[in-house]
């Protein structure tokens, strides 16, 4: 019996699958679309990732998923902005070939701006996408994902 409870409390046994949980990205894993998008995009450890070119610049963010299995997911992502100049964001949900299946959009042009995006629809096998089209001087420091499993 000992040796069950110790077995428990070393980890051996997988946890139960939450309903949901969150996850917070720093700004910074976020990378520029590739050939024009990269000039005047530049990433920060502590601040972000910046637009500091005179156009609009598009950037994509990854969103790592937590289970795989029979289950449809919902997603809501908060996108933490500190600028004065406007930033749009789309939250995409793909299938397993990439092809999208839901998404949302939202833009917000302040001081210190925060984001709301949901998607009701989602592959067990697909994934989760972030794209955030900045204007100059836009930076995105952080976003938080929620992800939810209807079971």
């Amino acid at each position: 019996m000992a040796l069950f409870f110790t077995a428990i409390g070393a980890g051996l046994f997988p946890p139960s699958v939450l309903s949901s949980d969150y996850k917070t990205y720093p700004g910074s894993i976020c990378q520029a679309y590739s050939g024009d998008h990269e000039s005047g995009i530049k990433r920060h450890a502590s601040r972000g990732i910046g637009n500091y070119s005179d156009g609009y610049r598009w950037i994509v963010c990854p969103i790592i998923k937590d289970a795989v299995d029979e289950y449809e997911f919902r997603l809501e992502t908060w996108v933490y902005v500190k600028t004065g100049a406007p930033i749009e964001c789309y939250l995409l949900a793909s299938d397993p070939y990439g092809n999208t299946m839901d998404q949302d959009h939202s833009y917000a042009n302040g001081n210190v701006m925060n984001i709301y995006l949901q998607t009701d629809q989602g592959h067990a096998y697909g994934s989760w996408g972030l794209n955030c089209r900045l204007a100059p001087n836009a930076v995105l420091n952080s976003y938080l994902v929620r992800e939810l499993a209807d079971e």
